[in-house]
């Protein structure tokens, strides 16, 4: 398959500070956060950067569960990082623990979702939750058993990067058109080997 040709450069994705939020499962607390420039991430190894809209929303919970689950093969496998970034740490670590199970990290500043909209956010309306598609999107996490909550901001519309180590350059991007929308999976699968040198 031809990949869709990314729009978002690496110098928009560069010197962004990510402050760390995750910690073990289990743990009674964070542990200490830690603050990275977000270049560190792909300075050695492809990433793959999930933007998540809503730590607490069922479709950003429901694509987690489907992106972890390939896992193995993304990082053990090919060798590409799996990291997720939130704007808000509202229901964040809960995020974290039961449904992304990988680094966690938090952007203050918005600005990889502002990266998404070519520097500025991209929202979306909350008139939207009636749109019959997102309908239908609700019925798909519903059946695969996801629950979540209103709680939060979830008008800013998120994403997902997969981006080569070094200087390589973002090999694919997805921007969220509306509620429920994920990035295909077999795209996905396909930047990672990409990005990994496995294609």
């Amino acid at each position: 398959m031809v990949l869709p040709k990314p729009t978002t450069s690496l110098n928009a994705l560069q010197n962004i500070t990510l402050r760390r939020l995750d910690h073990a499962p289990n743990a009674e607390a964070p542990a200490s956060p830690s603050t990275i420039a977000s270049d560190t991430l792909w300075q050695t190894k492809p990433v793959l950067l999930f933007i998540v809209r809503r730590p607490g929303c069922v479709f950003c919970r429901e694509e987690a569960l489907s992106l972890a689950s390939n896992r193995a093969t993304i990082e053990n496998q090919w060798g590409v990082q799996m990291v997720a970034v939130v704007h808000e740490e509202l229901g964040a670590l809960e995020f974290q623990q039961e449904f992304w199970k990988g680094p966690l990290y938090l952007d203050a500043d918005k600005a990889t979702f502002k990266a998404l909209g070519q520097g500025q956010l991209r929202w979306c309306s909350s008139l939207n939750i009636v749109n019959p598609t997102v309908f239908a999107h609700g019925a798909r996490a519903n059946r695969k058993g996801v629950k979540g909550n209103f709680k939060g901001e979830g008008r800013i519309l998120g994403g997902l990067y997969v981006v080569k180590a070094g200087e390589g350059g973002v090999v694919y991007e997805y921007k969220e058109k509306i509620f429920g929308d994920h990035a295909p999976i077999d795209q996905v699968l396909e930047a990672c080997q990409t990005a990994a040198g496995q294609l």
